[in-house]
């Protein structure tokens, strides 16, 4: 029981002591220059996960450039809902200060900016 409990410490604490935002294999959070970010949740409805998250920092629209992945293998990372993409920037030294959302049909998509801490 003891070595379980240890290794859950040393997992959620590596988890958060590596933490940063890459966006393509690009970490955001050591670049001087950035100081807002545009945050997009594409397709989302109240219940469900969102189906693309996207990043936007200033950088070239293109669709594999802004993607939120992970640091260790470069796949994007896959949000459960809304709380968990706010939870996740949150965390990693971003502060929200606006949304914004449109409705076309069923989907929502949501527009969260935030700031640099």
């Amino acid at each position: 029981m003891k070595t379980l409990i240890a290794i859950a410490f040393f997992t959620f604490c590596s988890t958060f002591s590596f933490a940063q935002v890459f966006v393509s294999g690009v970490n955001i959070n050591e670049i001087d220059s950035v100081k807002v970010c545009q945050v997009t949740v594409s397709s989302y409805r109240s219940f469900a996960a969102p189906n693309t998250v996207s990043l936007d920092y200033g950088q070239p629209d293109r669709k594999a450039v802004n993607r939120i992945t992970n640091k260790l293998n470069g796949e994007k990372i896959k949000f459960n809902s809304l709380g968990h993409v706010l939870n996740f920037m949150g965390n990693n030294g971003w502060v929200h200060y606006d949304s914004q959302a449109t409705v076309v049909g069923n989907a929502t998509d949501q527009f969260l900016y935030f700031r640099k801490k």
